[in-house]
Formats: structure tokens, C-alpha cells, sequence
């Protein structure tokens, strides 16, 4: 059974206290703001801490609320008679907007604030897909009445030429509409239609084609002395990435731990879904050593200190520069960081003939053997022998024997 209450909240410097109904069911009990302020002298209060409303229409607005309230409460338990259900669980009932005022709801409101919440890693891609479909309807305005497969259509078709913005923007907007179906819809009243991604299907992301650089290239980039110092920094960063399993640029910004023989570290994109963590070691051989001295963090909080970087995304864009700086130099179509992540998984394959499962290993995907990975004791042995291997093909068919780690 659940009981309401009248409850004052603590004195503030002026003598004010705010008035709150207490919502208690079982085990479980929320407290329920109300818009009535008390004043000093609109209440006195005894030495055995009881308070009386001394302001009659204070009084009778907290004691109409009161009564409301419990009117709503028992048609809550009336429509759920056997169930269980929590404080919190009767408020939501009570408070649950009405069709009308979900389908007037701002969608973009919705997102910006489920974005906030969710603790997604991605927030940035989210975030474009939504100030992009602004854009395109040029208003920050869009009732959740009007996102039909009309209007997702028309938008996709003006994304036809980013392909992979095309996909990952409209995946990302599905992904938010469904939780606010979960969140609105009830059992007995169907607000958001549940079909709106059923009907309307996000186009999917096509194979990326060959990234990796061609062996020529890769022989230019690292014989090519970078004439700006982003350049060096992106140069390095790269030379780390292909010798240690293709590691992408934020884990190497992030990485903490690294014992003089072993880079350990957790794959930022993927830690938090998967059950191993997506933890990797990964043994560093000795001709790039001397990059973990280079840019060795002297605190010793985490594995590199990349210079002056104060965050992940200024490192970024510094990096990126780089990118751009060599692109320009050595006359290339196209120069991307995430090019060596390509390339190693290219030569451990096509130039080693090391097998796709190893391969999705040293990557630090899951792989196809979900069932065998259950059975066998994770050892990082196999992934360690394949990118020796790995490493030795880049020295000794890619960078010039006599080149050294500076």
C-alpha cells in the first residue's frame, strides 16, 4: 500500500523551507517537490520539530495538492492491483506526459539530454548526426510528431554523397528515437510508433575499400623527414600504431601501463561492453623503444606524454595537422592515421599469410570464436609471435635498415 505525507525541507538563511510530499511503498519511498514555498512567517514550528502552516491559503494549496495526489495514487494501484510497485514506479505512472504532450515534445531536446546521460563513448558522432538533420530542416524545432519515414528519407538522400556520415548519422538518430519509445510507450498506449526504423531502413555502412597504403607509399612516409613538427609527432604516432598491433590514437593517448617490456592497455571504444574488458598486452620490441623513452610521461600517470596536449582532442587535431602537413609534402591522395591500423592487419594477412582470427585479435576486435573464447585461457602469446612478425617485415622491407627511433 502506498502512503503520502507531508514533508518540509531544511531552513534556508532566510528562513524559508520548501514543502514536499514524501511517496512511500514497501521498502521504497520519493520525495515529490511541491511549487509551495513557506516564508518565516508562514509556519510555526514546536520544540518537538511538528510544523503548522500558519498562512491559510499556503495551507489549503499543500493540503489540495496533498489530495490530488492521493486521487492519482489509487488510480495508479487500482490499474496494477498485485503488482509491487515502487516509489519511483508510481511516479513515473503519475507523472507520465500525455500523448499530446510527448508528440509536441521537442525530439531534439530529448537527444541533447539523452546524449548527456547515456555515458555513450561516441558522444561526437551523435552530436553531428543531430546538428546536421538542424540543418537540413533548418530549425532546432522537431516535434517527435514529425519524424516519420517521410522526413528521414529526404535527409538521407541529401547525405547520398558521405556515405559513412549517411549510415552512422541516421543509426545514430534510430538509436535515440527507440529509447524514447521505450520511454513513452506503455503496454496499454502506443505514443511513439515502435515501426518508425521497421519501415524506414538505415542504409548500411559499405566496406571501406582498401585503406591500407601500398607498400611503395608506406616506404615514402617513413623515408620522408616531416617538415613541420606535427608532422613528427603524426610520423611517430603512426610508426607506434602498425608495430603495435595497429593500436588506434586514442588508446595510445589514454594508456597507462607499460612495464618496460609489455604496452597493456583497454580499448577505449569497447571496454565497457565487452566482458574482457577488450584488455590487450602487447610485447614492444626493441627498435621502437626508444619512441616510449621519447614521449615517456615523467609523471608516471600515464604511458606517453604527447607535449602540451591538454586533452585527447587537442592531441587530436595535432596530430591530425600532421597528417595533413605529410599528405601535402609527399604529394598523396590521401594520409589518415587510422591508414596503419589498415596496414598492419594488411601485411599480417597478405604479406605473412597469418590467419583472420589472429588477425582480429591482434586488432582488439571480439573475432568470430565467441564460443571457443569461453574454453580457452586468454594468452596474449599467439598475438605476440604474429606481430614480431609484423614488425620485423616493416624493418626490414619498409624503413631503411639503418633508420633509428630519435
Amino acid at each position: 500500500m502506498a502512503k503520502l505525507s507531508i514533508e518540509y525541507g531544511k531552513i534556508k538563511k532566510d528562513g524559508s523551507r520548501s514543502v514536499m510530499i514524501r511517496l512511500v511503498s514497501g521498502k521504497t519511498q520519493k520525495h515529490i517537490p511541491t511549487q509551495v514555498v513557506l516564508k518565516k512567517s508562514d509556519y510555526k514550528e514546536y520544540r518537538d520539530g511538528r510544523i503548522k502552516v500558519t498562512n491559510n491559503s499556503k495551507y489549503f494549496d499543500i493540503e489540495d495538492y496533498l489530495s490530488s495526489l492521493q486521487t492519482k495514487v489509487n488510480e495508479v494501484m487500482r490499474n496494477n492491483y498485485g503488482l509491487s510497485l515502487t516509489a519511483e514506479q508510481i511516479a513515473n505512472y503519475i507523472f507520465r506526459p500525455t500523448r499530446n504532450e510527448v508528440r509536441k515534445k521537442n525530439f531534439f531536446d530529448f537527444a541533447f539530454d539523452f546524449i548527456k546521460t547515456s555515458g555513450k563513448k561516441d558522444k561526437n558522432n551523435y552530436q553531428c548526426a543531430l546538428r546536421n538533420l538542424q540543418r537540413f530542416i533548418k530549425s532546432t524545432y522537431l516535434p517527435f510528431a514529425d519524424m516519420n519515414v517521410e522526413l528521414l528519407t529526404r535527409w538521407c538522400n541529401s547525405l547520398k554523397h558521405t556515405k559513412r556520415a549517411q549510415s552512422q548519422y541516421l543509426a545514430a538518430i534510430r538509436h535515440i528515437y527507440n529509447n524514447a519509445a521505450l520511454q513513452y510507450n506503455t503496454d496499454d498506449d502506443i505514443i511513439l510508433s515502435p515501426y518508425l526504423f521497421v519501415r524506414f531502413k538505415v542504409p548500411k555502412q559499405r566496406p571501406a575499400g582498401q585503406r591500407a597504403l601500398s607498400i611503395e607509399q608506406l616506404k615514402e612516409f617513413f623515408a620522408h623527414e616531416p617538415q613541420t613538427i606535427n608532422g613528427k609527432l603524426a610520423k611517430d604516432c603512426a610508426l607506434l600504431s602498425i608495430c603495435l598491433c595497429g593500436t588506434n590514437l586514442i588508446d595510445l593517448y589514454n594508456a597507462t601501463c607499460y612495464d618496460g617490456e609489455y604496452f597493456k592497455y583497454e580499448r577505449t571504444k569497447t571496454k565497457d561492453a565487452r566482458a574482457d574488458n577488450a584488455h590487450i598486452e602487447i610485447l614492444v620490441d626493441e627498435r621502437i623503444k626508444p619512441l616510449f623513452e621519447k614521449y615517456r610521461d615523467k609523471k608516471g600517470a600515464k604511458v606517453f606524454n604527447f607535449g602540451t596536449h591538454a586533452s585527447y582532442a587537442c592531441f587530436y587535431k595535432s596530430v591530425l595537422a600532421g597528417m595533413l602537413s605529410l599528405k601535402n609534402e609527399l604529394g598523396f591522395d590521401m594520409l589518415q592515421f587510422y591508414q596503419f591500423r589498415h596496414n598492419m592487419a594488411t601485411i599480417a594477412r597478405n604479406e605473412l599469410g597469418i590467419d583472420k582470427a589472429t588477425v582480429d585479435e591482434m586488432l582488439n576486435h571480439v573475432g568470430s570464436n565467441r564460443i571457443a573464447d569461453i574454453y580457452i585461457k586468454k594468452d596474449y602469446r599467439q598475438i605476440n609471435i604474429a606481430n614480431k612478425k609484423v614488425v620485423d617485415y616493416v624493418f626490414e622491407n619498409i624503413i631503411n635498415p639503418q633508420y633509428r627511433c630519435q
